[in-house]
């Protein structure tokens, strides 16, 4: 395997900003990373967990596509099941929905897959999806222990399912090759670029790099974090479903990184794969996704990136 993906296979049910409902559909930010990676092919094991009510179709259909999954545990249990509601001005709730597993066993789960893929020898990479930091902190300690590089996304404080972002200050066992939240994240954990309590993080962590998602805007990417900012534009697409953008995008970001490409080309490959995502529900536009079509979008932004636009 090139990379190890820790984080959540879920059940969604969706409300739209168009107000369109779908419901249970196979979701979670570990196959929607997963996949942003594959469209590079680079391949990757998930760590994860499934309940009895899973649709398992979707595992055997993940392994079809190259994507390991002999790390996700069938619990007999709940799948984490979620109500993702979008509003028209674009911002979303998450809420757990009554039943729903919650996201504790992954802890567990992830450290034994760890040890097992460790003793086989180290991973290229490995990249852990947004999980509240007390699961994600001894997850990152035995990567850093193992000198395996990883990429680090963060949960959201406010609308989601729980988490605790100021923990990230403490570090540096939360010190990733690259750390991906999202706007509101950082804004929630940090204030803006221009606060001591960034500054005094960008000083403390020997995190290389910092990219903020931000939506429809596209990114920006520090390396390192106390570096002039480059922005990087979104891909113009059609927006059916965001679900999961930013997560593809961590794939996509977290495969470059695996094969040695730079940050801002790193976040080239990850805007690449989210756009992808947007333009179809689910996971559907990123499964039949070609590598030549990734190339093609690959070169649209790099021209933007020349031209200065």
């Amino acid at each position: 395997m090139s990379i190890i993906v820790v984080g959540g296979m879920t059940v969604d049910d969706l409300v739209l900003p168009s107000g369109d409902v779908h419901r249970r559909v196979p979701g979670g930010n570990a196959l929607y990373c997963a996949l942003g990676a594959r469209l590079w092919e680079v391949s990757s094991e998930i760590v994860s967990f499934v309940g009895h009510d899973y649709p398992h179709v979707v595992l055997r259909e993940l392994a079809e596509l190259g994507i390991g999954t002999t790390q996700v545990a069938m619990l007999d249990t709940a799948s984490i099941r979620l109500w993702i509601l979008y509003e028209e001005d674009g911002k979303r709730q998450i809420h757990l929905q009554h039943g729903s597993a919650t996201l504790a066993p992954i802890e567990t789960i992830a450290l034994g897959a760890l040890d097992k893929a460790l003793a086989t020898g180290a991973p290229r990479g490995a990249h852990i999806a947004a999980l509240p930091v007390s699961i994600q902190r001894p997850i990152a300690r035995t990567l850093t222990t193992a000198g395996v590089p990883f990429t680090l996304d963060s949960l959201e404080a406010k609308g989601s399912v729980g988490g605790d972002l100021q923990d990230y200050l403490v570090g540096p066992d939360l010190a990733p090759r690259a750390f991906l939240p999202s706007r509101e994240e950082f804004s929630l954990l940090f204030g803006d670029l221009a606060s001591p309590s960034f500054g005094a993080w960008a000083q403390r962590t020997p995190t290389s790099t910092l990219v903020i998602k931000d939506g429809q805007e596209g990114s920006l990417v520090f390396s390192p974090p106390a570096a002039p900012g480059v922005r990087l534009p979104a891909l113009d697409c059609d927006t059916v479903d965001p679900t999961g953008a930013g997560d593809a995008f961590c794939g996509g970001f977290a495969a470059g990184m695996s094969l040695g490409r730079s940050a801002l080309e790193s976040a080239v490959m990850g805007t690449v794969a989210a756009s992808f995502v947007v333009e179809q529900v689910g996971a559907r536009g990123l499964i039949g996704a070609s590598l030549e079509d990734a190339h093609r979008r690959r070169e649209t932004l790099n021209l933007a990136l020349s031209s200065g636009d």
